[in-house]
């Protein structure tokens, strides 16, 4: 297995979702963890693609963000997603939801 190569603090969630976009169109995702520069998702239903770059929406406390992600390594249901583009203040935002929610 891998080593840890985010930095970054991470939270971890049970339950939480998010929308992953493959060819336009949304595919759930359950978040395992995340952090301000990447996540881990457990894929549900989603076709399969030679696709490596998705944009993925996220709610969180009311507040929809989008970043665009880049798949850093898929092993079975499991895919670890980097951030490569995210907007300014959606940035701040996640790192202010992710400070929460590390602190709780």
């Amino acid at each position: 297995m891998k080593s840890e190569r985010r930095g970054d603090g991470r939270a971890r969630f049970r339950g939480v979702f998010a929308n992953k976009y493959i060819d336009g169109i949304p595919h759930l995702v359950e978040l395992v963890d995340v952090s301000a520069s990447g996540l881990q998702v457990r894929r549900i239903l989603e076709p399969e693609t030679r696709s490596m770059t998705y944009p993925l929406e996220l709610s969180v406390g009311g507040v929809t963000l989008w970043a665009w992600t880049r798949q850093v390594w898929r092993r079975g249901s499991r895919e670890a997603l980097s951030m490569v583009s995210t907007d300014t203040v959606e940035c701040a935002r996640l790192r202010k939801f992710l400070r929460a929610a590390m602190a709780a």
